[in-house]
């Protein structure tokens, strides 16, 4: 393997299939909510009935939208039995020639509805002109039998967004899903239902748009239909071998240490203070005595309607906080007027960003996912190491272990964890202060493909955004299908500028 380290701040990586050992996928014994047995995968049907589409009103897209269903096997193992809808939304390419390969998108979470990101078209102008854009949201979210759960009031919110108390929800939540097996809701299942609408909506070949988690979705397709892939754009790269939430603590603590060392560079930041210890301080005052704190009139809710600021709380939303810079930037000033009682910024931050991720989240099938792939593969003497030291501890790991022993999963299919090897043509790109999934774990995933190019950026976070220069280069990618040429994008943009108070 070969890499370039730049002097700007995005370095370009262009990678070689290294004589890697195969990692170790196996679980120190399945874990107590797993089902016996391993999900078996049927092979798609060679000739689906084609999905037929109607006209229709996209949410956030004023122009010519298409959308539909198709019914695919709830089982893939058993295609006979009964099936599911997932729903389809194609944006047809707005150009008078467009190209026969369309783009598909894939969420993360998991959990996300992929409907939620066709405001992207909007940027996109002559990627879009070229070429169709197909949002397909995964089985168990949005329109595709979404597996909610109860999440109706701010305090619920903060409890299931930051501090990931889904324990007590198991039961309401698996009593919503009228039957459904919530086991059947897998990357697996996803990967097979995907490649059912590919060929139901009469696309040979397609080029693969995903972030976060989506990106194990597109890698995973990628290696059981290499086929029917022309391309791959991947950005917060989380590959099949990816533990969630193996590295959060680890990844939230050293996003913290270099938003620490930036603030002490701005004189607006350190005049709040230290930013660890502030932030230590604040967490055992709510630790000792949770705050009751009211609940900021942007948000929505009624007036004089209050919220519980627990520890787990607090700094769950700091770690969801350091995912981009424009929100990690707010918290030097957040922890300052917390330190003095005043948790309001906090809240006009962390509460309406919950309350957009409950519209577009279905949080039973974070957990189809999380307690059937990731949370058995964690082995008990990887939990003391990763956390030691970091402001979060193990609270993420030991919550989802507590939830996912009551939760019905099965085990993923052989096989599925292994690192993918590909020579598609990939265009990945990582944000260097991104805590989930950093550039290490992102790099270890891309390792078996031989053709791609990997950005990494320095100011930017988890599944970082479209600039300007990286939609161009998107564009030149996807014409050529090929790296072959690709520049990088310099600098890419600075940090956001400390400002001397919350938002």
């Amino acid at each position: 393997m070969t890499t370039h380290t730049m002097a700007s701040a995005a370095r370009r990586a262009r990678l070689a299939v290294p004589a890697l050992a195969v990692l170790a996928c196996a679980s120190n014994g399945e874990h107590p909510g797993t089902t016996a047995g391993r999900q078996a995968i049927a092979a798609p049907p060679a000739a689906p009935t084609p999905l037929e589409l109607g006209s229709c009103t996209a949410p956030g897209w004023d122009g010519e939208a298409r959308c539909g269903s198709y019914a695919v096997p709830l089982d893939h193992a058993d295609p006979d039995g009964r099936s599911i809808e997932v729903s389809v939304v194609v944006l047809p390419a707005t150009g008078d020639e467009p190209a026969a390969d369309p783009i598909f998108f894939i969420q993360g979470g998991p959990g996300g509805s992929t409907a939620s990101l066709i405001p992207l078209a909007g940027p996109m102008g002559a990627i879009h002109a070229a070429r169709d854009l197909v949002f397909l949201d995964q089985r168990g979210t949005g329109g595709s039998h979404a597996l909610k759960c109860d999440v109706s009031t701010p305090d619920d919110v903060l409890e299931v967004v930051y501090g990931l108390s889904l324990e007590d929800r198991v039961g309401s939540c698996i009593a919503g899903l009228a039957g459904l097996d919530p086991a059947l809701f897998t990357t697996a299942a996803a990967v097979e239902d995907l490649e059912i609408v590919r060929h139901a909506l009469g696309y040979e070949r397609v080029n693969l748009w995903a972030g976060s988690y989506g990106t194990r979705v597109a890698l995973a397709f990628a290696r059981r239909h290499p086929g029917s892939v022309r391309t791959m754009y991947l950005r917060g790269v989380a590959g099949t071998d990816y533990r969630l939430p193996l590295l959060f603590a680890r990844g939230a603590q050293d996003a913290l240490d270099t938003l620490a060392a930036d603030c002490a560079q701005s004189e607006a930041c350190t005049a709040l203070g230290d930013l660890r210890e502030t932030l230590d301080r604040v967490a055992l005052r709510v630790r000792k005595d949770p705050a009751l704190a009211p609940v900021p009139g942007a948000a929505g809710a009624a007036t004089g309607e209050s919220v519980t600021i627990t520890e787990d709380v607090l700094l769950g939303g700091i770690r969801f906080l350091l995912y981009d810079p424009s929100w990690s930037a707010l918290i030097p000033g957040i922890l300052a007027a917390a330190d003095g009682g005043d948790f309001g910024p906090f809240l006009q931050i962390a509460l309406p960003l919950g309350l957009g991720l409950r519209s577009q989240f279905s949080f039973g099938m974070t957990l189809a996912v999380v307690c059937a792939e990731d949370l058995p593969r964690i082995r008990e003497t990887q939990v003391g190491p990763s956390s030691a030291g970091t402001f979060l501890g193990d609270r993420v790991i030991r919550g989802l272990q507590r939830t996912c022993a009551a939760w019905p999963a099965s085990a993923a299919p052989e096989g599925f964890h292994r690192p993918v090897a590909s020579d598609i043509p990939t265009l990945a790109i990582t944000g260097a202060l991104d805590p989930v999934t950093p550039e290490a774990s992102a790099t270890e995933a891309l390792a078996g493909l031989s053709n791609v190019l990997h950005l990494v950026f320095a100011n930017l976070g988890h599944s970082p955004p479209f600039t300007p220069c990286v939609l161009g280069l998107y564009g030149r990618f996807l014409e050529a299908g090929s790296i072959d040429g690709l520049d990088d994008c310099g600098e890419g943009p600075p940090r956001p500028p400390f400002p001397g108070a919350g938002p």
